[in-house]
């Protein structure tokens, strides 16, 4: 299991390749729904009416994150290794191991 030093710099390194991605596309074409075959299928594909305006959404995404750092350091010294929560697909993971799959799928 990583440290908690390299979920932290993974959650950063994820957060700033997403926002990266997300400059390089104009705030008009936001909401454009890509050509057929242009994205993996998600299992459940987002309804249209949660795609909100892209900097009301980024700026959602930054909070969220900002919550995130912020239960990592009130917590920082505590064993997280003890809280579970089941994955559908993945099955029970640990707190720790929730914090990387926000990384790896951010």
């Amino acid at each position: 299991m990583p440290s908690l030093a390299t979920v932290i710099e993974n959650l950063a390194r994820a957060q700033s390749e997403l926002l990266r991605a997300a400059d390089a596309v104009p705030a008009d074409q936001w909401k454009t729904k890509p050509a057929e075959g242009r994205w993996r299928k998600a299992p459940v594909p987002p309804e249209p009416q949660v795609v909100r305006e892209k900097e009301e959404m980024l700026a959602e995404l930054r909070g969220v994150r900002g919550r995130t750092l912020a239960f990592i350091e009130e917590t920082r010294g505590r064993e997280l290794i003890k809280y579970r929560m089941p994955h559908p697909f993945l099955g029970s993971l640990n707190a720790y191991q929730w914090l990387q799959f926000i990384a790896a799928h951010e």
